[in-house]
């Protein structure tokens, strides 16, 4: 720091004088009169602005002043912070370093609010040398812990328990029923008889109950699918045999029709020689918006007649459409034979309307009739082979029925004096769609 004392009371001076004192940098002062003014104190405006600033400590911070002169700022230390010299650091807690807890021990730890282990040790493990079970009601059975982590119970040491109360080895079971056997690891089971005799049968009349078991077997007389048609194939479409319970007859009045079963055959259907008597087989229908219900049949009747066979759909109120076939080698000139025909029923099964299609065949043979519900249509169709089929009818679902449906069937009328209608159903199917 230059001393300017011995000049103090110069009132001018040579530049090349200041030189010699201050050095030979012009830089160090510019004039005479900033030299004059350092010398008597008076500070250029430019720096007694500085001079009036302070600096004040901050948070964490003490200390601090005006720039007048030095200024100090300390550190202050907070919890867990230690300053020493120009160093900050994390103060030591009064937990001595190391690890704890081991196999017999578990660390027990505290924390402070910073996060800093306050305290530290380990405390051994405490497991009984005994575990007791009481049961209730009886002694406490001998029980020990071997110190390995098992529990040992030794169920001959139960004492007071009541015999009987507790499984000292494996255990017998035994199964009846349908199935039976007995054994304490493996148990071979035997399937009982159903009843059946065991062999081979030769065109097989059987009876299958719920569980799927053939309980009755017998040889049937049945053959080749060329005994119902000469076109039908059985691989290619079985002959489903309706059941008799199934289905509901229903007779107009003073008809006197019947329906009983034909061993294991299907259904026979008979109307009584009358003035328009009408009966049908009814059974549920299976949907209210799509079905396919068709039946194979072989009827027998006197050519000199007239009657209607079909397949019927009957709604909640009891009306009937019908759609099948009339014998009408009487009443037609289109010669002997039958010809499609839609009829329809009251609800008493009484004759309301008639309709003749163009379909006319030969009606001795046996023959398949199919009604199918679709698109909210009766579609009628025949068939002599059960795959091809003839489209006979086409009429709006609910053109005379109502739009509840409630069964489907086969109905029949004998208008022949003197003489039998015979409808056999030998097989009935009802499906959806």
């Amino acid at each position: 720091m230059v001393d300017l004392t011995p000049f103090a009371t110069f009132t001018s001076m040579r530049r090349a004088d200041i030189y010699k004192f201050v050095g030979n940098d012009p830089r160090t002062v510019k004039s005479i009169e900033e030299l004059q003014n350092l010398l008597s104190g008076n500070v250029p405006d430019a720096f007694s602005s500085i001079l009036g600033t302070s600096i004040i400590a901050g948070d964490g911070l003490t200390g601090g002043g005006t720039l007048s002169a030095d200024v100090t700022l300390n550190v202050g230390a907070g919890t867990g912070l230690a300053v020493s010299a120009d160093a900050i650091g994390i103060a030591n807690t009064t937990v001595t370093a190391g690890s704890y807890g081991d196999a017999t021990h578990v660390a027990q730890i505290t924390f402070n609010a910073q996060g800093q282990a306050t305290a530290a040790s380990s405390v051994a493990l405490h497991l009984p040398n005994t575990v007791t079970f009481q049961a209730t009601g009886g002694a406490a059975p001998g029980t020990t812990f071997d110190g390995s982590g098992a529990v040992i119970v030794d169920y001959h040491t139960i004492g007071a328990q009541a015999a009987g109360s507790y499984l000292t080895g494996n255990q017998t079971i035994t199964l009846s029923g349908d199935a039976t056997g007995s054994g304490t690891t493996a148990i071979p089971v035997t399937l009982a008889n159903s009843g059946v005799t065991a062999g081979s049968y030769t065109n097989a009349n059987i009876t299958v109950d719920a569980k799927g078991r053939v309980t009755t077997a017998s040889n049937g007389s049945g053959g080749s699918g060329s005994t119902f048609s000469p076109f039908y194939d059985s691989g290619v479409l079985a002959i489903s045999a309706p059941v008799l319970a199934n289905f509901t007859l229903a007779n107009s009045s003073g008809a006197g029709g019947t329906m009983t079963a034909l061993n294991s055959r299907g259904i026979v259907l008979k109307i009584p020689s009358n003035a328009s008597a009408v009966s049908s087989a009814m059974t549920a229908v299976v949907s209210q918006s799509a079905f396919t219900a068709s039946a194979f049949i072989n009827p027998c009747w006197t050519q000199i007649g007239n009657i209607f066979i079909g397949i019927a759909v009957q709604d909640s109120t009891g009306k009937v459409d019908g759609f099948g076939y009339r014998d009408v080698s009487v009443s037609t000139t289109a010669g002997a034979g039958a010809i499609s025909s839609h009829f329809t029923f009251t609800s008493a099964l009484a004759v309301n309307t008639t309709s003749n299609g163009t379909f006319h065949f030969e009606q001795s043979a046996p023959h398949w009739l199919r009604v199918q519900l679709t698109g909210g249509n009766f579609v009628s169709s025949i068939s002599f082979d059960g795959e091809n089929w003839l489209q006979l009818f086409s009429v709006g679902a609910t053109s005379f029925l109502g739009s509840t449906l409630s069964s489907v069937g086969i109905v029949a009328e004998n208008n022949a004096s003197g003489f039998s209608v015979f409808v056999p159903i030998m097989s009935f199917n009802n499906t959806t769609p």
